[in-house]
């Protein structure tokens, strides 16, 4: 079934390295959204909000870490040595900022998530922290609703289209090569 308004996904059976970069990002959404369901009182017995928040905790402080790197540290560099049209060094930056931007944010997050992962009473927890969790997990979700879109209709589309394969190729095998040292 082909489904209106989504990413096409790429034919062959070999990712390349836009398609793991789209695999982050779908772990992006996928853990922004686990984050709000978590800073929700109720409705989940102890011990899976506490599994769920240390999940949270672990993906933000180690996965969204690397994605990040493989952005602004092997990303952008070979794009902007592809003579890119005008836009795309002002869109890259923005990009690097927002992920500064991003990071600031998780930082102030990352303990309260810690915290109701090492709760013996999350509800309780939540009761006096929890508006202030998900406030930032809300403001979180907003500022990654904007930060992935250029992404992936810019940016992702520029390495398929300006690095050659051979490029596309290191990068896709130093993304693995970081994520496997990490």
């Amino acid at each position: 079934m082909i489904q209106i308004g989504s990413r096409p996904q790429k034919s062959t059976s070999e990712p390349d390295a836009v398609d793991l970069l789209l695999g982050c990002h779908d772990r992006i959404r996928k853990f922004v959204a686990l984050g709000l369901r978590v800073a929700e009182p109720g409705g989940a017995p102890a011990a899976e909000r506490r599994e769920a928040a240390q999940a949270v905790h672990r993906y933000f402080t180690v996965g969204l870490p690397r994605h990040s790197h493989d952005e602004d540290e092997l990303v952008v560099p070979r794009l902007l040595l592809a003579h890119p049209p005008a836009a795309l060094p002002r869109v890259l930056a923005t990009m690097s900022g927002q992920h500064e931007d991003l990071h600031r944010l998780i930082d102030r997050l990352t303990p309260r998530w810690a915290e109701l992962a090492a709760s013996a009473d999350p509800d309780g927890w939540l009761q006096g922290a929890g508006a202030a969790l998900a406030e930032d997990t809300r403001r979180l979700h907003a500022m990654f609703v904007t930060h992935l879109e250029p992404e992936e209709t810019i940016i992702f589309p520029a390495i398929r289209l300006l690095l050659p394969a051979h490029v596309q190729r290191e990068l896709l095998s130093e993304i693995r090569a970081f994520h496997l040292r990490e």
